[in-house]
């Protein structure tokens, strides 16, 4: 199943997600009435080591961290790094709304939810800047396939070629 992906238009945002990762972590909060410090059970094991056992009590367990939420945070973080670009053509869209174009995009998945702007390079006239940004402006919606990227228009099609920067591919 196709993902949506993220829009920025200027100051308008529109999105639908990306990597969750746990936001709600809590710390392990003693318990003040009867420990002023952890306190530790010490057993003598029988090849002469020790073992320590928290015993103390808390008014709040924490929750652990582990290697797996360090890579979903890395994952995540990587994932954001990633930046290309695609051109959508002025010509390529669908005869009829909601106008549909579909570009390839290397290394997109389906499951993927990138963040899409547009991208200008070079020197282009004030005048270009305007067309593109209005043609931009007309995307209404975006989703993502194995290796493709599908573009809809609900009211108008852009009239100008335009290039857009996908992060997090």
């Amino acid at each position: 199943m196709p993902s949506e992906a993220f829009f920025y238009f200027g100051n308008r945002r529109g999105f639908a997600g990306m990597i969750t990762l746990k936001t709600n972590y809590k710390d392990a909060v003693l318990n003040a009435e009867e420990n002023a410090h952890r306190k530790f059970s010490k057993t003598d094991n029988s090849d002469g080591t020790i073992s320590l056992t928290d015993v103390s009590e808390y008014s709040q367990e924490g929750d652990p961290w582990g290697s797996m939420d360090a890579n979903n945070t890395n994952s995540a973080i990587v994932e954001l790094r990633g930046v290309k670009t695609a051109t959508i053509s002025s010509t390529a869209w669908s005869s009829s709304a909601p106008y549909t174009q579909t570009v390839n995009v290397s290394g997109i998945t389906s499951s993927d939810r990138p963040i899409i702007a547009l991208y200008i390079t070079g020197s282009p006239s004030a005048a270009n800047v305007k067309n593109m940004g209005k043609s931009y402006g007309y995307i209404d919606r975006a989703t993502t396939g194995n290796g493709t990227i599908t573009f809809y228009c609900y009211n108008k099609k852009p009239t100008v070629n335009i290039t857009v920067s996908i992060k997090g591919v």
